[in-house]
């Protein structure tokens, strides 16, 4: 899970690989989530093995000091009150100065979003070590799916009023808008991808991207998790059945289409796998023949499509590169959000174009919602993963 999000604890912000691309999280969000019980309360257990039961989480505190004051908790059939702590990362306790700060001292329990590292301990100015709890494997979604419904709140009954200063703007105005909100999701993309490959080899990353991509909004997390125990090259001594269980008690399954249950898409990595051996070699390949170069954008998708044959290299990766293993929306998002993403990472604006020009992946109904009122694409232009990135970009911020 080290590589899996990027941490700023001077803003206290930061950066997730989401289901639809790298999405920018507040502290004041896992705030919320804290403060609504917005997760899993059976089976809660501190990283020491302690059973953990949330009884009030506390008032929360706007100002300095710890985020939840007054917290009612039973550790390990003990009842206590003292205050809670949220952070990303357990080393943010030590980061932001709290082991020294005395308005600490009462803190009982420090609640981090990513697992703990082993050699990271809490303690506060009096020498006392807080529990600490992990947060993610008990979350009811993944963390952009958080983040999508707190900036749908904001849209709740108001639709129309959110979108009218992007609407009532020129139609040149709002797909210069949205080219850009897609630049700047492809530059997060690529800087993400970036971040991973400087933590592990190629084939490790785009072997736990890929992964990542098939557990969908909901168990990215777990799929990272069999990733990271399981490197490309010993994966296939397992079978799908026992990878799944190897998660057990981890998995998001409640509404899930059986297409998309975990131990479908493990199956299908496995065939993956099994037929194309050497399929990451493939795939540097294809990256190799791209021959990209960095130009003059255009937004004419039709003809950088039909010049570029984008409909059979699609079909080329699905059946030469994937062994049909992945296909369908999967497979371009696959493409959006890891393959191009780290093919890009050596010149970013080469690449940009072929990004923005693919064919889209999966997007929430908003995205569509968005496009289809801002008459965007342009008419007679073919919907590209550019347009629908952008979109969802300009989502996010209205709702924020």
């Amino acid at each position: 899970m080290s590589g899996w999000a990027t941490v700023s604890t001077q803003m206290q912000i930061a950066e997730i690989q989401g289901l639809y691309g790298p999405v920018t999280l507040s502290e004041r969000l896992i705030q919320r989530i804290w403060l609504r019980r917005d997760f899993r309360q059976d089976h809660l257990r501190t990283a020491s093995g302690k059973a953990l039961r949330v009884f009030h989480p506390g008032r929360w505190n706007l100002q300095e000091g710890p985020d939840f004051l007054g917290a009612d908790l039973e550790l390990d059939g003990q009842r206590r009150r003292g205050d809670v702590e949220i952070h990303f990362y357990e080393q943010d306790w030590r980061g932001h100065g709290h082991h020294a700060q005395k308005r600490f001292d009462e803190v009982i329990l420090h609640v981090v979003v990513f697992p703990p590292k082993p050699d990271t301990v809490t303690t506060t100015p009096s020498g006392k070590h807080p529990e600490t709890l992990c947060l993610l494997p008990h979350l009811q979604e993944d963390l952009e799916a958080y983040a999508a419904e707190e900036a749908m709140r904001g849209w709740e009954g108001d639709t129309a009023s959110l979108l009218e200063g992007f609407l009532c703007q020129a139609p040149q105005v709002r797909a210069e808008q949205l080219v850009e909100n897609a630049r700047k999701r492809f530059l997060q993309k690529v800087g993400f991808a970036r971040h991973r490959l400087e933590a592990d080899s190629w084939q490790q990353t785009l072997h736990a991207m890929t992964l990542e991509v098939l557990g969908y909004r909901r168990n990215r997390a777990p799929m990272s998790a069999i990733a990271q125990a399981h490197p490309p090259q010993a994966l296939p001594r397992h079978d799908a059945d026992d990878l799944f269980q190897s998660q057990a008690g981890h998995w998001k399954l409640a509404g899930l289409r059986p297409a998309n249950h975990p131990r479908q898409r493990l199956d299908q990595y496995l065939q993956l796998l099994q037929k194309a051996p050497n399929w990451q070699a493939r795939l540097t390949a294809w990256g190799k023949s791209q021959r990209v170069r960095e130009g003059t954008f255009s937004t004419d998708t039709r003809l950088y499509r039909k010049v570029r044959r984008l409909t059979a290299q699609r079909r080329e990766i699905a059946e030469d590169i994937l062994a049909a293993s992945i296909g369908g929306t999967r497979l371009d998002t696959w493409m959006a959000d890891a393959a191009l993403p780290l093919l890009a990472v050596r010149e970013p604006a080469a690449w940009f174009p072929l990004w923005f020009h693919w064919f889209p992946g999966d997007m929430p109904e908003a995205v569509t919602t968005i496009l289809s009122q801002a008459e965007l694409p342009p008419v007679k232009q073919p919907r590209g993963n550019g347009w629908a990135q952008g979109a969802w970009q300009l989502f996010l911020e209205s709702g924020l």
